[in-house]
């Protein structure tokens, strides 16, 4: 399990770089909750036709169905694959939306800063 964990991590890594490469930032928190919730309900709606094909396998397998079961089966590996994606590119998004929050405010320090520097009278107390 460790080395999945590892090799996961190292996915997300690789997938934040290329989505940063695209597209780095999110404008507003608006904008990344939005994409959060989106992923969330994309993953949840996956998960769940996992469980309805788990049910099924299990329900053909006791049936005496196993050429069903086992197709139900596949069914069930292919969409538990695009849930793990699902949730790679939610994780994804999520350290994205930390980047961008800490770039904003790092933005906006660095702003106040600059202003206070030209302006010293309308630096904040």
């Amino acid at each position: 399990m460790n080395e999945i964990v590892k090799d996961v991590k190292k996915i997300c890594e690789d997938a934040r770089r290329r989505s940063n490469e695209r597209v780095p930032y999110f404008v507003s928190d608006y904008e990344g909750i939005g994409i959060l919730e989106e992923g969330i309900h994309e993953a949840r709606e996956d998960f769940r036709r996992c469980i309805h094909l788990a049910r099924n396998v299990k329900h053909r397998t006791f049936d005496e169905l196993p050429q069903i079961a086992g197709v139900e089966a596949e069914a069930l590996s292919k969409v538990a694959m695009t849930t793990a994606c699902e949730l790679i590119l939610l994780s994804v998004m999520a350290q994205k939306f930390v980047d961008s929050k800490g770039r904003r405010n790092r933005f906006t320090q660095e702003h106040a800063d600059m202003l206070a520097k030209i302006c010293p009278e309308a630096k904040e107390d």
